[in-house]
């Protein structure tokens, strides 16, 4: 992976948390020599301070007359026509030469403007949590904590794609996960005298969130010490820092060390939004308030997990109601302690490394398999790795599997694929087409590439490359070892649901997604 190019914004009415995400999983790809840039159209002058202080490259489209002013119609952030948006982006990328990964974080961007940068990029990643639209992409992210029901990504997503959902994929810089060891305690007492409380909002705080904490916590009637975050985008910026000095707290803008910050906290008030997951992952419980549509599905969550208190909409939230919630976890260090451990649990803070790694992954590109690969084939089959884990576990004698590997390159109904990438071999894919209409499908690794997370790489690329060859196709299947415990997480995490269980083998299920047929017939 030599490039990769990121189309987020930030603005007043987006907020700054879409860029901010990113900039975690940018830090590690640029570590491994990855080269970043940014391209922009609505930027936040603190975001350009912190794109350009990080070394990355930061391209700036051509600005809005006007800025989008509705927070809740997300279609309109992108402020134009969504073909003008891709066609200057596609014009950068053409300039830029080869791009491994275009990363998208956007909600008024969708499958069309992904489908128009498909021949300028080898793979797009989509950040998202609203599963409100159809996606064009080879991985999505969603960190937020799954509500139930769970969201209809399956309606939106094309079959191929590998759906990465749920905190352990969070996007947080490295001091989060370095915190977190440092900040759960075992006993059932608020930690500071008097307590201390962590207020923030995101950058920005369209909704006028803090200001409205403060004056809660300003007429509390209990001594607090209370730490403001802010971003210097922040409305009411004057009317914050008046307050907060005339208490003598402690207003923070703009800083580096928040990890530190939440991490020596007792409690928070914050948003449901991208902040939620760094506050579980240094245990720290929150007082949340919705401050727009795409967070209401997480708050929920969150408050079912029991990791924060959801006082609803901002619409609804009042100082009277802020102040009953705040009292009522002073009052009670036992429902604070073990909101502290239910937040913690929910995540670690490695969720950049295990994208990165899901990243990594894809740089596989698939082949027929010819004469020439029979008894390498041969030799990674048999390897015990691999056959502790295949429905017929004997060794295969060389001389049988020459003439099974003749059979099957002549047979129509057989695809038997091999995978690579720029270290070798990688593995074997076999799709043996049941009927017009479905596919069973197998797939082992070369011996050394264990433990690479390669499996769903694997996958992906071979299910793409039968939707692409056989268009006909409804249905993969496949047969499982029950103790297959590993394969099970593979195909589950692709989308395949268990249907029944014969014996010791599981079968397992997945439908191709109407939108692959949307897709395929766009580009065509």
């Amino acid at each position: 992976m030599k490039r990769a190019i990121i189309r987020a914004d930030a603005s007043s009415t987006i907020g700054s948390g879409h860029i901010m995400r990113c900039l975690p999983l940018a830090k590690a790809l640029s570590q491994q020599g990855v080269c970043i840039d940014f391209v922009c159209r609505q930027i936040l002058p603190n975001m350009v301070e912190r794109i350009r202080a990080s070394g990355y490259g930061l391209h700036l489209l051509k600005p809005l007359l006007n800025e989008p002013l509705n927070r809740e119609e997300h279609s309109s952030w992108l402020g134009l026509p969504w073909q003008e948006d891709a066609d200057e982006c596609a014009t950068f990328l053409a300039q830029q030469g080869d791009c491994d990964w275009l990363i998208v974080d956007h909600y008024g961007i969708d499958a069309r403007w992904h489908a128009a940068l498909r021949p300028h990029t080898k793979n797009i990643l989509v950040l998202d949590d609203l599963a409100d639209r159809d996606y064009d992409c080879d991985i999505l992210v969603d960190a937020n904590l799954p509500p139930s029901p769970p969201k209809p990504y399956d309606e939106h997503l094309p079959s191929s794609s590998l759906l990465l959902q749920g905190p352990r994929y969070a996007l947080l810089r490295d001091e989060w996960a370095q915190m977190r060891c440092q900040s759960v305690r075992d006993e059932y007492t608020v930690q500071h005298t008097p307590p201390r409380v962590l207020i923030s909002y995101g950058g920005t705080d369209p909704t006028g969130e803090t200001l409205k904490v403060l004056k809660t916590l300003q007429r509390l009637g209990r001594e607090v010490k209370v730490d403001c975050v802010i971003g210097n985008g922040v409305a009411n910026r004057e009317a914050i820092v008046s307050l907060v000095d005339s208490q003598n707290w402690q207003c923070h803008i703009d800083i580096d060390y928040m990890a530190q910050l939440a991490s020596e906290c007792d409690l928070a008030f914050g948003a449901a939004g991208v902040s939620s997951m760094e506050r579980c992952c240094v245990g720290l419980p929150t007082i949340l308030t919705i401050c727009g549509a795409n967070q209401t599905a997480g708050a929920i969550a969150l408050e079912t997990a029991g990791a924060a208190v959801n006082l609803g909409s901002y619409e609804t939230v009042t100082v009277e109601r802020l102040t009953e919630a705040c009292l009522r976890l002073l009052d009670q260090p036992k429902t604070l302690h073990a909101m502290r451990q239910k937040a913690n649990e929910l995540c670690d803070g490695r969720g950049v490394a295990r994208v990165v790694q899901r990243m990594q992954a894809f740089a596989v590109t698939l082949r027929l398999a010819t004469e020439a690969d029979c008894d390498a084939v041969w030799a990674w089959r048999n390897d015990p790795r691999n056959r502790q884990y295949s429905l017929d576990a004997n060794e295969i004698p060389l001389q049988q599997h020459r003439d099974w590997f003749a059979k099957t390159l002549q047979l129509p109904q057989r695809q038997l694929l091999i995978a690579e990438d720029a270290r070798g071999s990688v593995g074997v894919l076999r799709f043996d087409q049941e009927d017009e209409f479905s596919a069973c499908v197998s797939i082992y690794l070369h011996p050394d590439r264990h433990g690479e997370a390669k499996g769903s790489a694997l996958l992906h690329a071979g299910e793409q490359w039968m939707v692409k060859q056989h268009s006909q196709i409804q249905r993969f299947n496949a047969l499982v070892l029950a103790q297959n415990v590993a394969s099970q997480k593979l195909f589950i995490e692709m989308g395949y649901r268990l249907v029944s269980q014969d014996g010791q083998s599981l079968h397992m299920t997945k439908a191709v997604s109407r939108h692959d047929n949307k897709i395929q017939g766009r580009q065509e």
